[in-house]
This record gives structure tokens, sequence and C-alpha cells, in this order.
């Protein structure tokens, strides 16, 4: 009964017992239970209404769905918008949001979203504007000694954050994923993919490493911006 536009997600009502599935990759089995199991024929209805609810209360929200074609492109988005699937975190006036979406369907098992912005005055933060230079993710399997990475930017940007938005040129985007450059408005946000694990059950954090003006230009030292870390797993119910 529904289906993504490249038809990778599909989900499945079972006529007999009223249950809804969703494709999966995983090894044992096609089909995953995209809500939890009841006494009664009402899977599908528990499903919708659930889905409703989110909607109605703000948990879903309407957004870019591929940041780097915003604003072209927007519509429900399934990155969870509320506590406590999002953290949210402030650090020397950047704020930064972080969730994930369990993907059933992908090799990769979750895609995770951060966004960041500028919060208060210059004033207040000592800035003007400022300019990622480095990710530091501490990623934590349940049961397992945490994994650090390290790298350069976030896939291959390094957004420079001003008042109200944050600007896009060859600085901020050296490999030219946005088509249009300027200045765009309201938070920076990237998407990635997490690799599946054996728990199936982590946190995903870590921190952020920006300086005052620009990576050419700098106006101050560098400092670091906490990413809260946020939960990786698999919920009861799947969008």
């Amino acid at each position: 009964f529904g289906m993504s536009f490249n038809a990778a997600k599909v989900l499945f009502v079972d006529l007999k017992d009223g249950q809804v599935y969703i494709f999966t990759r995983k090894n044992r089995s096609i089909l995953e239970l995209a809500v939890p199991r009841g006494d009664g024929k009402d899977g599908f209805l528990r499903w919708f209404e659930e889905y409703a609810r989110r909607l109605d209360t703000g948990y879903f929200g309407i957004d870019c769905l591929r940041p780097e074609e915003a604003p072209l492109q927007s519509g429900i988005s399934l990155f969870p918008c509320a506590a406590p699937e999002l953290s949210v975190c402030v650090t020397s006036g950047v704020e930064v949001k972080a969730s994930a979406i369990y993907m059933p369907e992908h090799q990769a098992g979750w895609t995770y979203s951060i966004a960041m912005r500028l919060v208060g005055t210059k004033e207040e933060r000592g800035f003007e504007m400022c300019q990622l230079v480095s990710r530091h993710w501490e990623i934590v399997e349940e049961g397992h000694e945490p994994e650090r990475v390290d790298g350069d930017g976030v896939i291959g940007l390094f957004p420079i954050l001003v008042e109200g938005g944050w600007l896009r040129n060859r600085d901020s985007d050296p490999h030219g994923q946005y088509a249009v450059h300027g200045k765009a408005d309201g938070y920076f946000r990237y998407q990635s993919c997490l690799g599946r694990n054996a728990q199936m059950r982590t946190w995903f954090g870590g921190a952020m490493t920006f300086v005052p003006g620009t990576r050419r230009n700098p106006t101050g030292k560098p400092f670091r911006v906490k990413v809260e870390p946020f939960k990786l797993h698999v919920p009861e119910f799947l969008y």
C-alpha cells in the first residue's frame, strides 16, 4: 500500500492478520514488522493513527528532503523533531540538532541528520560568523568499546554559519555539491548513513571544531561544539 519513489521502501498489509510489514535487508527475512503486534486485526489502523499523531504533535515536520536541493524539494520529513529521539545542544552560540531514522530497506541500517545554526547575538558569541573545520564522532554500540571517527568537515562541506543562515561558496562547498551559491536561510543541515551492527542499538555523538571567521581568515581561536548523543535503534513503528 506504500512505496518510496524509487521502490526501495515498500510497505505491505497482511489481509489475514491485519499486520503491517516493511521490506527489509535483514538476513533471515525479507519482511519486518512495521507496527507492534496486537490481539486484533487492527495493525494498519494503529500504524496510521500513530503516523497521524506524529504529524499532529510536530514529531514529524515539513522540511527539505534533500538539503542540497533546498528549497526546491520539500515534504514530510521522518527525522524526529522532538525529544527523546532528537538531541539538542548549544555551545559557544552554535546550536546543533541531531536525530536518526532506521532504514530496514537499506544496507547501512540508519541515516542521520545533523543541523546547526548560530543563536544569540554576535556580542554574546564573541564573533559574527564561524566555519566548521573538522568532526570528531564517538559511536557507542551496546556492549562494545566506543568507536571514534575524526575527519575534515562533513561529507565534503565546511559550512560558514552567519546570522540567520549559512554561506554557500567555494570555501564552504569546495566540491560544488550545491547548484546555487549565496546565503541560505535557516539551519545548515546534512545527512549521512551509519552501518548496521549486531545489537542494532547504538548511540552517536561527539563534537565539531569551528573557527571564528573562516578557515582562510580566522578571527579567533578554534573551539569545539558538542553534538549531544542521539539514539540509533529499531523503533516499534516503521515509516
